[in-house]
Protein backbone atom coordinates (compact mmCIF):
# COMPACT_ATOMS: atom_id res chain seq x y z
CA UNK A 1 0.00 0.00 0.00
CA UNK A 2 2.73 2.49 0.99
CA UNK A 3 4.80 1.49 -2.04
CA UNK A 4 1.82 2.13 -4.33
CA UNK A 5 1.16 5.51 -2.71
CA UNK A 6 4.80 6.48 -3.10
CA UNK A 7 4.71 5.47 -6.79
CA UNK A 8 1.65 7.67 -7.34
CA UNK A 9 3.37 10.64 -5.68
CA UNK A 10 6.50 10.17 -7.82
CA UNK A 11 4.36 9.86 -10.96
CA UNK A 12 2.72 13.22 -10.12
CA UNK A 13 5.99 14.96 -9.18
CA UNK A 14 8.27 13.71 -11.98
CA UNK A 15 6.79 15.82 -14.82
CA UNK A 16 7.39 18.99 -12.79
CA UNK A 17 10.73 18.16 -11.14
CA UNK A 18 12.70 15.77 -13.39
CA UNK A 19 14.42 18.73 -15.09
CA UNK A 20 16.25 19.35 -11.81
CA UNK A 21 18.19 16.09 -12.24
CA UNK A 22 20.17 17.67 -15.10
CA UNK A 23 21.69 20.07 -12.56
CA UNK A 24 24.40 19.17 -10.00
CA UNK A 25 22.77 17.42 -7.04
CA UNK A 26 24.02 20.08 -4.62
CA UNK A 27 22.02 22.64 -6.60
CA UNK A 28 18.98 20.37 -6.59
CA UNK A 29 19.00 20.09 -2.79
CA UNK A 30 19.45 23.86 -2.43
CA UNK A 31 16.62 24.64 -4.87
CA UNK A 32 14.23 22.16 -3.24
CA UNK A 33 15.12 23.41 0.26
CA UNK A 34 14.63 27.08 -0.65
CA UNK A 35 11.41 26.11 -2.46
CA UNK A 36 10.20 24.47 0.74
CA UNK A 37 11.06 27.63 2.69
CA UNK A 38 9.10 29.68 0.16
CA UNK A 39 6.05 27.40 0.49
CA UNK A 40 6.14 27.62 4.29
CA UNK A 41 6.63 31.40 4.19
CA UNK A 42 4.24 32.56 1.46
CA UNK A 43 1.48 30.16 2.52
CA UNK A 44 1.15 32.41 5.56
CA UNK A 45 -0.17 35.19 3.32
CA UNK A 46 -3.29 33.17 2.48
CA UNK A 47 -3.73 31.23 5.72
CA UNK A 48 -3.13 33.81 8.46
CA UNK A 49 -4.31 37.28 9.44
CA UNK A 50 -1.11 39.19 8.71
CA UNK A 51 -2.50 42.41 10.14
CA UNK A 52 -3.24 40.75 13.48
CA UNK A 53 0.13 38.94 13.55
CA UNK A 54 1.92 42.22 12.80
CA UNK A 55 0.17 43.91 15.70
CA UNK A 56 1.06 41.01 17.99
CA UNK A 57 4.73 41.29 17.05
CA UNK A 58 4.70 45.04 17.77
CA UNK A 59 2.89 44.44 21.07
CA UNK A 60 5.46 41.84 22.12
CA UNK A 61 8.33 44.24 21.42
CA UNK A 62 6.63 47.07 23.30
CA UNK A 63 5.77 44.83 26.27
CA UNK A 64 9.39 43.62 26.39
CA UNK A 65 10.52 47.26 26.69
CA UNK A 66 7.93 48.00 29.39
CA UNK A 67 8.87 44.86 31.32
CA UNK A 68 12.51 45.88 31.25
CA UNK A 69 11.62 49.28 32.66
CA UNK A 70 9.37 47.71 35.32
CA UNK A 71 12.16 45.38 36.44
CA UNK A 72 14.53 48.32 36.78
CA UNK A 73 11.93 50.18 38.84
CA UNK A 74 11.26 47.10 41.00
CA UNK A 75 7.55 47.09 40.10
CA UNK A 76 6.75 43.38 40.54
CA UNK A 77 3.03 43.80 39.91
CA UNK A 78 3.68 45.41 36.53
CA UNK A 79 6.17 42.66 35.62
CA UNK A 80 3.58 39.99 36.46
CA UNK A 81 0.94 41.82 34.44
CA UNK A 82 3.23 42.13 31.43
CA UNK A 83 4.17 38.45 31.67
CA UNK A 84 0.49 37.47 31.62
CA UNK A 85 -0.14 39.66 28.60
CA UNK A 86 2.87 38.15 26.81
CA UNK A 87 1.52 34.66 27.49
CA UNK A 88 -1.87 35.62 26.00
CA UNK A 89 -0.17 36.96 22.87
CA UNK A 90 1.99 33.82 22.60
CA UNK A 91 -1.12 31.61 22.73
CA UNK A 92 -2.76 33.68 19.98
CA UNK A 93 0.37 33.37 17.83
CA UNK A 94 0.58 29.62 18.47
CA UNK A 95 -3.01 29.09 17.33
CA UNK A 96 -2.22 30.82 14.05
CA UNK A 97 0.62 28.37 13.21
CA UNK A 98 -1.63 25.40 12.42
CA UNK A 99 -3.20 26.68 9.18
CA UNK A 100 0.10 27.41 7.36
CA UNK A 101 1.28 23.89 8.16
CA UNK A 102 -1.96 22.37 6.84
CA UNK A 103 -1.68 24.40 3.62
CA UNK A 104 2.00 23.47 3.19
CA UNK A 105 2.01 19.80 4.15
CA UNK A 106 0.88 18.37 0.81
CA UNK A 107 3.43 20.12 -1.47
CA UNK A 108 6.22 19.56 1.07
CA UNK A 109 5.36 15.84 1.37
CA UNK A 110 5.41 15.62 -2.42
CA UNK A 111 8.87 17.25 -2.54
CA UNK A 112 10.18 14.98 0.23
CA UNK A 113 8.98 11.77 -1.44
CA UNK A 114 10.42 12.89 -4.76
CA UNK A 115 13.81 13.68 -3.20
CA UNK A 116 13.89 10.31 -1.46
CA UNK A 117 13.21 8.55 -4.75
CA UNK A 118 15.50 10.65 -6.94
CA UNK A 119 18.44 12.19 -5.04
CA UNK A 120 19.04 10.12 -1.88
CA UNK A 121 21.54 7.98 -3.79
CA UNK A 122 23.96 8.34 -6.71
CA UNK A 123 22.58 6.52 -9.78
CA UNK A 124 24.92 3.70 -10.89
CA UNK A 125 27.03 4.60 -13.90
CA UNK A 126 27.86 2.41 -16.88
CA UNK A 127 29.63 -0.76 -15.60
CA UNK A 128 29.88 0.62 -12.05
CA UNK A 129 30.01 -2.24 -9.57
CA UNK A 130 27.40 -2.37 -6.82
CA UNK A 131 26.32 -5.01 -4.33
CA UNK A 132 23.03 -6.89 -4.60
CA UNK A 133 21.86 -8.43 -1.33
CA UNK A 134 18.86 -10.71 -0.77
CA UNK A 135 17.62 -11.32 2.79
CA UNK A 136 15.93 -14.45 4.10
CA UNK A 137 14.49 -15.70 7.40
CA UNK A 138 16.61 -17.99 9.55
CA UNK A 139 14.76 -21.06 8.22
CA UNK A 140 16.44 -20.57 4.82
CA UNK A 141 20.06 -20.56 6.05
CA UNK A 142 22.18 -22.78 3.83
CA UNK A 143 19.79 -22.63 0.85
CA UNK A 144 21.13 -21.94 -2.64
CA UNK A 145 20.01 -18.80 -4.51
CA UNK A 146 20.42 -18.35 -8.27
CA UNK A 147 20.81 -14.90 -9.80
CA UNK A 148 19.44 -15.57 -13.26
CA UNK A 149 21.69 -14.23 -16.08
CA UNK A 150 20.42 -11.05 -17.75
CA UNK A 151 21.88 -9.72 -21.00
CA UNK A 152 23.95 -6.63 -20.23
CA UNK A 153 24.45 -7.49 -16.54
CA UNK A 154 27.70 -8.93 -15.23
CA UNK A 155 28.02 -10.65 -11.85
CA UNK A 156 30.89 -11.88 -9.71
CA UNK A 157 28.94 -15.17 -9.50
CA UNK A 158 25.49 -16.42 -10.42
CA UNK A 159 24.96 -18.80 -7.52
CA UNK A 160 25.16 -17.83 -3.83
CA UNK A 161 24.33 -19.54 -0.57
CA UNK A 162 22.27 -18.02 2.24
CA UNK A 163 24.62 -17.23 5.12
CA UNK A 164 24.20 -15.48 8.49
CA UNK A 165 23.51 -11.75 8.12
CA UNK A 166 25.80 -9.46 10.18
CA UNK A 167 22.89 -7.39 11.52
CA UNK A 168 20.14 -9.59 12.93
CA UNK A 169 16.73 -8.21 11.94
CA UNK A 170 13.60 -10.35 12.37
CA UNK A 171 12.92 -12.03 9.05
CA UNK A 172 16.34 -11.04 7.70
CA UNK A 173 18.65 -13.37 9.63
CA UNK A 174 20.11 -14.81 6.41
CA UNK A 175 21.55 -13.17 3.32
CA UNK A 176 22.93 -13.97 -0.11
CA UNK A 177 24.95 -11.40 -2.02
CA UNK A 178 26.46 -10.71 -5.41
CA UNK A 179 28.62 -7.98 -6.92
CA UNK A 180 26.99 -6.81 -10.14
CA UNK A 181 27.39 -4.17 -12.84
CA UNK A 182 25.41 -3.35 -15.95
CA UNK A 183 25.91 -1.68 -19.28
CA UNK A 184 24.26 1.71 -19.67
CA UNK A 185 20.54 1.47 -20.31
CA UNK A 186 19.02 4.85 -19.46
CA UNK A 187 15.29 4.32 -19.94
CA UNK A 188 14.49 0.66 -19.41
CA UNK A 189 15.74 -0.98 -16.20
CA UNK A 190 17.22 -4.45 -16.07
CA UNK A 191 15.14 -7.04 -14.24
CA UNK A 192 17.21 -8.82 -11.61
CA UNK A 193 15.68 -12.25 -11.00
CA UNK A 194 16.70 -14.26 -7.94
CA UNK A 195 15.46 -17.82 -7.63
CA UNK A 196 15.36 -19.83 -4.40
CA UNK A 197 13.42 -23.06 -3.80
CA UNK A 198 11.59 -22.61 -7.09
CA UNK A 199 10.42 -19.05 -6.31
CA UNK A 200 11.59 -16.16 -8.49
CA UNK A 201 11.79 -12.69 -6.95
CA UNK A 202 12.46 -9.69 -9.19
CA UNK A 203 13.63 -6.10 -8.77
CA UNK A 204 14.57 -3.37 -11.25
CA UNK A 205 18.13 -2.15 -11.83
CA UNK A 206 18.53 1.08 -13.82
CA UNK A 207 22.04 1.93 -15.09
CA UNK A 208 23.51 5.09 -16.63
CA UNK A 209 20.42 7.24 -16.05
CA UNK A 210 19.81 10.44 -14.11
CA UNK A 211 17.44 8.35 -11.97
CA UNK A 212 17.87 5.13 -10.02
CA UNK A 213 15.38 2.33 -9.57
CA UNK A 214 13.99 1.78 -6.06
CA UNK A 215 16.99 0.23 -4.35
CA UNK A 216 15.01 -1.77 -1.77
CA UNK A 217 12.12 -4.10 -2.47
CA UNK A 218 10.06 -5.92 0.18
CA UNK A 219 8.36 -9.25 -0.43
CA UNK A 220 5.43 -9.59 1.94
CA UNK A 221 3.63 -12.65 0.60
CA UNK A 222 2.83 -15.38 3.11
CA UNK A 223 4.77 -17.95 1.10
CA UNK A 224 7.71 -15.79 0.00
CA UNK A 225 11.05 -17.34 0.97
CA UNK A 226 12.82 -14.01 0.37
CA UNK A 227 11.86 -11.03 2.54
CA UNK A 228 13.91 -8.14 1.13
CA UNK A 229 16.19 -7.44 -1.83
CA UNK A 230 18.53 -4.46 -1.89
CA UNK A 231 20.88 -2.89 -4.43
CA UNK A 232 23.37 -1.05 -2.24
CA UNK A 233 23.86 2.31 -3.94
CA UNK A 234 26.25 5.04 -2.85
CA UNK A 235 24.37 7.64 -0.75
CA UNK A 236 24.50 11.26 -1.90
CA UNK A 237 26.41 13.61 0.41
CA UNK A 238 25.96 17.37 0.08
CA UNK A 239 29.19 18.83 -1.33
CA UNK A 240 30.57 15.31 -1.08
CA UNK A 241 31.10 15.66 2.66
CA UNK A 242 27.99 16.44 4.71
CA UNK A 243 26.70 13.38 6.56
CA UNK A 244 26.42 11.96 10.09
CA UNK A 245 28.66 8.90 10.40
CA UNK A 246 28.57 8.83 14.20
CA UNK A 247 26.63 6.08 16.01
CA UNK A 248 25.02 4.96 12.75
CA UNK A 249 23.05 8.21 12.38
CA UNK A 250 23.25 7.95 8.59
CA UNK A 251 20.64 5.19 8.90
CA UNK A 252 18.19 7.56 10.60
CA UNK A 253 18.92 10.90 8.91
CA UNK A 254 19.69 10.61 5.22
CA UNK A 255 22.57 12.93 4.25
CA UNK A 256 20.41 14.74 1.66
CA UNK A 257 17.78 15.36 4.36
CA UNK A 258 20.37 16.85 6.71
CA UNK A 259 21.52 19.31 4.04
CA UNK A 260 17.90 20.05 3.12
CA UNK A 261 17.00 20.97 6.72
CA UNK A 262 20.15 23.04 7.25
CA UNK A 263 19.18 25.16 4.23
CA UNK A 264 15.38 25.20 4.53
CA UNK A 265 15.03 26.21 8.19
CA UNK A 266 17.19 29.38 8.10
CA UNK A 267 15.65 30.45 4.78
CA UNK A 268 12.18 30.52 6.34
CA UNK A 269 13.37 33.30 8.65
CA UNK A 270 15.33 35.01 5.86
CA UNK A 271 12.30 35.12 3.56
CA UNK A 272 9.99 36.26 6.33
CA UNK A 273 12.34 39.15 7.08
CA UNK A 274 12.87 40.05 3.40
CA UNK A 275 9.14 40.19 2.61
CA UNK A 276 7.91 41.36 6.03
CA UNK A 277 5.75 38.28 6.53
CA UNK A 278 4.65 37.42 10.06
Amino acid sequence: MLEQLNNIIIMIADPFLTWLLYLPLDWVVAIVAIGTSAILTFSRLISTDQNMLGRCDKDKKRIAELMKEAKKAGDKEAVTRYQSTTAVIAMKLMRSEGKPLLVSILPIALLGCWCMARIAFIPPADLEQVKLVAYFPASELGEVVHLMPEEGVRASKWIARVIDAPDVVPGQEGMAEWKIKGKERKEEPYSLKMMCKGQVHEMDFLVGSKKYSPNIKFFNGDNDVMTVAEVQLKPYWFMGKLHLPWFGLDYFIFPWLLAYLLIAVPFVFILKGMFDIH
